[in-house]
């Protein structure tokens, strides 16, 4: 990787747009839609709040 971004936002932007990091991208809750990726997150261990 050979880029340089300014912001975090950037980075995300870029980590998005690399087919070999779908998973990734998808772990970290990053993917689209953005509400399917906040209910899973909701869901998950990770956000302490699930039922």
């Amino acid at each position: 990787m050979s880029a340089r971004f300014v912001s975090w936002e950037e980075a995300v932007l870029w980590l998005r747009e690399q087919p070999e990091h779908r998973e990734l991208v998808r772990a970290c809750f990053y993917d689209d839609p953005l509400s399917a990726a906040a209910e899973r997150y909701y869901m998950s261990t990770e956000s302490g709040d699930s039922g």
